[in-house]
């Protein structure tokens, strides 16, 4: 197995191999030109370093490629500099950031037609900074290019292995011949394995999406084992979790209850259309991030509701409404006498007579 994975890999490796060598010959040699143009005579430390990387021996990478490109701006001419400079303006617009690429246009056009040596030093700083920009942006556009290499890669992965934990539950039982009941608990290693696998696919499908606009920061989350594998592990508990909502019942009530698994004991083994939808609902559940969530959230609102209205039935109501209520099931289910009003003496309003007067 190990030699077939070498043998699957080196090619590739190679490849990859030869083109970058390729490139950073190429690089070399307009370096080796550029540098070609300058005076022979030039004895400066910046001149003296650029000739002893660009020796036959030396080592060539891309880190001394981009020692000389930046060494070389301090040896070329005022004209050279002015040349070189609305190349790179140019070439930084696809590259570096909107507002990066238009202060940089602002300075071309500010120090464009200035011959004093203050625009000429002008000019020569921002073409170092520039070029130092440039070199960056393609050091981590090439560090996003492996670990969205690396990501997709291991995304892959996971999802092989639960596709095929998935199959191998399904040869098991089809060569064992085993049929399960309604309440047969193995049913839970197929709900398990098809949450995984539709969380895997899930990753795999929308990973092109969540690559595009990832910055090197985040694909250094991204690209560890564990988190791609706590994905796989979220589906398959919620699909677990979806298992034991079917079994227990709590979703038979349910406006679409009948695009559900029915595990009522109608036969004594689980029809096999019954056993798709299990693998089916447990796919969605690992698929779907919120599936599962909304389902705990509306059950513990239900509890939540169902306990508020089992605490209002003995609250006293503002009129004594629950206290008669009360006080009516202690009697047997008769009210309590209502109270007799007590007698008032009769007033001249009422038509009565009024008492004597006195003198």
């Amino acid at each position: 197995m190990k030699n077939f994975w070498q043998w699957l890999v080196r090619p590739v490796t190679t490849v990859q191999q030869d083109e970058i060598r390729e490139l950073t010959e190429q690089f070399y040699v307009t370096l080796a030109a550029n540098f070609a143009r300058l005076p022979a005579n030039d004895d400066r430390p910046s001149a003296r370093r650029v000739k002893d990387l660009l020796e036959p021996n030396a080592e060539r990478s891309w880190t001394h490629a981009y020692e000389i490109e930046q060494l070389l701006v301090n040896l070329y001419d005022d004209e050279t500099v002015r040349t070189e400079l609305e190349i790179r303006v140019v070439e930084a617009k696809p590259v570096l950031r909107a507002e990066q690429s238009a202060l940089y246009e602002q300075e071309l056009k500010a120090a464009r037609d200035l011959d004093t040596p203050a625009a000429a030093i002008r000019r020569r700083v921002v073409l170092g900074r520039l070029v130092n920009d440039l070199q960056w942006r393609y050091t981590v556009n090439e560090a996003v290019r492996r670990y969205s290499k690396t990501v997709t890669s291991r995304a892959g992965t996971l999802f092989v292995a639960a596709i095929g934990v998935f199959a191998a539950l399904v040869a098991y039982t089809v060569l064992r011949s085993i049929l399960f009941s309604h309440m047969d608990l193995r049913l839970f290693g197929f709900a398990a394995s098809a949450g995984a696998w539709g969380a895997t696919f899930s990753v795999l499908s929308s990973l092109k999406n969540r690559l595009m606009g990832t910055s090197l920061d985040d694909l250094k989350l991204m690209r560890p084992w564990v988190m791609l594998v706590s994905r796989a592990l979220i589906g398959a508990g919620a699909a677990s979790i979806l298992y034991f909502f079917i079994l227990s019942g709590l979703l038979g009530n349910s406006a679409i209850s009948n695009i559900f698994p029915n595990f009522t004991p109608d036969s004594p083994t689980l029809p096999l259309n019954q056993l798709a939808l299990l693998v089916v609902w447990s796919f969605i559940a690992g698929f779907s991030e919120r599936l599962v969530p909304g389902l705990l959230e509306r059950t513990e609102s239900r509890v939540e509701s169902g306990a508020a209205k089992t605490s209002d039935r003995f609250r006293p109501t503002p009129d004594g409404g629950g206290e008669t209520a009360i006080q009516s099931r202690r009697n047997g289910g008769a009210a309590p006498p209502a109270e007799v009003p007590a007698a008032q003496p009769p007033s001249s309003d009422r038509g009565g007579a009024s008492p004597p007067a006195t003198g």
